[in-house]
C-alpha cells in the first residue's frame, strides 16, 4: 500500500532533504506550489536513502508545479521524481583549452589515488 505523504516543506524552506528516518519505500512525498533552492538526496552513513521500494517525490499540484533549483542525487536507489519542473540559470564556467583540461584531470586523479 501507498502512503502519501505531505511534504513539511514549503518554499520557505530552500533546501528539500528528507529525512530518511521518516521516509519508507512505498510513500509519496509531495513538494507544495513554490521555488526550492536545492532538492538532496545523497545517501551517506547517516542518511540513507537506498529504498527497498519506490519513493516517489513529486509536486502536490501538478498543474502548480514545485520548482528546484538544483538536483543532488547520489548513492540513491528506488527513487521516482515526477511532476517537478528544474530551473537553474547557474553561472557559466569559463572554457578551458583540452590541455588544460587534461592537466586538472590529472591533478585530480592523482589526489583520489593519494
Amino acid at each position: 500500500a501507498t502512503r502519501t505523504r505531505p511534504s513539511s516543506w514549503s518554499p520557505t524552506r530552500p533546501s528539500c532533504r528528507p529525512r530518511s528516518e521518516n521516509v519508507r519505500g512505498g510513500d509519496t512525498i509531495l513538494l507544495k506550489a513554490g521555488t526550492y533552492a536545492d532538492l538532496n538526496l545523497t545517501h551517506s552513513s547517516n542518511r540513507n536513502y537506498k529504498f527497498t521500494e519506490e519513493v516517489t517525490i513529486k509536486s502536490a499540484d501538478p498543474t502548480h508545479q514545485a520548482v528546484v533549483n538544483e538536483l543532488f542525487i547520489r548513492g540513491a536507489t528506488n527513487v521516482t521524481i515526477s511532476d517537478l519542473k528544474f530551473d537553474y540559470t547557474g553561472v557559466q564556467a569559463p572554457t578551458r583549452s583540452p590541455a588544460d583540461r587534461r592537466s586538472v584531470l590529472h591533478r585530480e586523479r592523482g589526489r583520489h589515488h593519494a
